[in-house]
């Protein structure tokens, strides 16, 4: 049913067997960070605290941030014009996904 390729990917996203976590970046390790050790089995983001000893993945972070604003901001005009209530849902649902991702 699997060709060979699609077998050795499920093996890849299988749990880990060991105390090993499996990554989705070719290389590299996490640093150490000020929240302590990474307790995940699976990465699927860029390394840990390489940016920040405080954020454990910054560019995620920012994106997620940057997610709230908007929704934020979107939620913001649909008050200021007193739009329909779509769109402060449009808002709030963009602040949603940000605090979610």
């Amino acid at each position: 049913f699997f060709s060979a390729a699609n077998k050795s990917f499920l093996r890849r996203l299988s749990p880990p067997t060991s105390d090993m976590t499996v990554r989705f970046e070719p290389h590299g390790h996490d640093l150490p960070g000020f929240w302590g050790d990474t307790s995940s089995s699976i990465d699927w983001c860029e390394r840990n605290f390489v940016v920040s000893f405080y954020i454990a993945e910054f560019f995620n972070a920012f994106s997620s941030l940057t997610l709230c604003v908007t929704g934020g901001y979107i939620w913001y005009q649909a008050w200021r014009d007193s739009l329909e209530l779509r769109f402060y849902a449009l808002g709030m649902s963009v602040v949603v996904v940000g605090l979610g991702s």
